[in-house]
């Protein structure tokens, strides 16, 4: 009685539908939006230029549908079509780094900075996003999976990288301007950087006359005088330069005016917020309470320095974390989205692995034997130093005696086994697998190869008989079931209940 495993073969590559783009401002995804780019009268050329260049590019990211509804198609990001199951994400178009040559909406630009010593500042920048931990894993990864799934090891990893040395100590100097940085699309300033931290201006700087008021969430402050170098705040003085909690609120008075020296009139410069100003260490949270993502920050203002936010957890079990078709990793303030778009339908054949006894040799006794069974007649291909021989079905027999392996296949036209020295191929459309048999110290090795990219090829292996008494069973002991005794890029899977 024949013993049949069966494979199902797919080329070793996945089906899916792979994009990672940049996020864009509801203002642009609703139906049928109004979008209009503006420029001053007295507009530089280079102003009108670049208005008409953003005006087309946001129309070609539209389209009419049926409906008659402009519908935000979004596909100026990157599309990869053709992901290797159990490899990295980061393929074809999707590489590890990614830059603004890949995704034009990243930053690679100078900032112009006045440190006070100097205006003529200028300094490089570019952003880059990473993906080098994101995997497109299946079952025989994690029998619990719904199917294929998207896992990522902290795989997500966005910087904000200097090219050029600043002169951190100007940073908040009197006579430095203020520095601004575009992080993450939003724009933040700086009121200090070092080797690995950086602190934000939280506050919003407003002007207020005396006797005007301003409310935050709720809580109102009131400028009740303006003194020569303080401010009477809810009856509360702060001096200039100094901050203050009033009603709440942390107020630091930035500078103050007034008319003349008796009145107590004037305006005054203020900072209000929740904090003036927060400090970020590398490795905090993004978000308060949340460590999905955390401030990665190395040297920010040094060449190759950077401030960055990278995904901080290990997403490789099947929980709400691992993201599957239709879904997307976000970055925060919905900066990009890396999303798996679906899996599309594939042709695929079988190739029906089993043991039987047959005669190899007319009026000889039945001997145990390896048998490879293709759906197509010409799908099993053996070169030889003649001509190549096609058929659907080969056989292997061990000779215990003299301790080889001897091929036959199955002669189509004359219906009769035929012995052969060629090598073995397995052929469906455009994918090809080399089929080799091999004696290993004490058992029988079938392994199936094939090439999944230029740099990378994939096997699948099975223990199918051992020395001792030839092709008679998977793995070494019958009927029980051993991890190596079937593997994938040898990663043992033959203890698997469901794959």
């Amino acid at each position: 009685m024949k013993k049949l495993y069966t494979l199902g073969l797919v080329s070793l590559l996945l089906m899916t539908s792979f994009v990672f783009a940049l996020s864009y401002s509801s203002l642009f995804v609703e139906d049928n939006p109004e979008v209009t780019v503006v420029y001053g009268a007295n507009a530089a050329s280079s102003d009108v230029v670049g208005s008409t260049d953003i005006s087309n590019k946001i129309v070609d990211y539209y389209y009419v549908d049926e409906d008659q509804k402009y519908i935000f198609d979004g596909s100026g990001g990157l599309f990869e079509d053709e992901i290797i199951l159990g490899g990295s994400v980061a393929v074809g178009k999707i590489s590890e780094i990614i830059n603004d040559n890949k995704l034009p909406g990243l930053l690679d630009s100078k900032i112009r900075w006045d440190d006070g010593l100097s205006s003529e500042n200028e300094f490089n920048i570019h952003e880059e996003i990473m993906v080098n931990g994101l995997r497109v894993e299946t079952t025989l990864d994690d029998v619990d999976f719904n199917g294929i799934t998207i896992t990522n090891d902290k795989g997500i990893f966005y910087k904000y990288v200097f090219e050029e040395d600043m002169n951190r100590t100007r940073i908040g100097h009197e006579d430095a301007d203020d520095l601004y940085l575009q992080i993450l699309g939003e724009e933040y300033e700086i009121e200090n950087m070092d080797s690995n931290s950086i602190t934000l201006i939280t506050s919003r700087e407003i002007l207020l006359n005396k006797g005007e008021s301003y409310t935050v969430d709720g809580k109102t402050i009131t400028v009740n005088a303006v003194g020569e170098d303080k401010a009477y705040i809810n009856d509360k003085v702060i001096r200039e330069d100094s901050s203050s909690k009033v009603n709440g609120l942390e107020v630091k008075v930035v500078s103050v005016f007034r008319p003349s020296s008796d009145s107590g009139d004037g305006w005054v410069i203020l900072k209000v917020g929740e904090e003036i100003s927060k400090t970020i260490d590398d490795g905090d949270d993004y978000a308060d309470n949340d460590d999905t993502w955390i401030w990665k920050i190395s040297n920010p203002g040094k060449i190759d320095g950077f401030i960055g936010v990278q995904y901080n957890l290990r997403s490789n079990d099947n929980d709400e974390k691992v993201i599957v078709a239709g879904e997307s990793y976000i970055l925060p303030n919905n900066f990009a989205e890396i999303r798996f778009v679906e899996t599309t339908d594939v042709e695929y054949t079988e190739l029906e692995v089993y043991f039987d006894e047959v005669e190899v040799v007319d009026g000889g006794a039945e001997v145990p034997v390896l048998v490879l069974k293709a759906d197509e007649d010409d799908s099993l291909l053996i070169t030889t130093t003649g001509a190549d021989i096609e058929t659907n079905t080969v056989y292997f027999y061990y000779n215990i005696t003299g301790s080889n392996i001897q091929m036959y296949y199955k002669d189509l036209d004359e219906n009769e086994l035929m012995a052969t020295d060629g090598t073995l191929e397995f052929v469906f459309d455009d994918t090809i697998i080399d089929v080799d048999v091999s004696i290993g110290a004490t058992k029988l090795i079938l392994s199936l190869i094939t090439d999944i990219s230029k740099d990378t090829t994939s096997e699948i292996s099975a223990i199918v008989g051992d020395t001792g008494a030839g092709f008679n069973h998977l793995g070494v002991t019958v009927e029980t079931a051993e991890t190596d005794e079937l593997a994938i890029n040898g990663a043992g899977i033959g203890t698997k209940m469901k794959i």
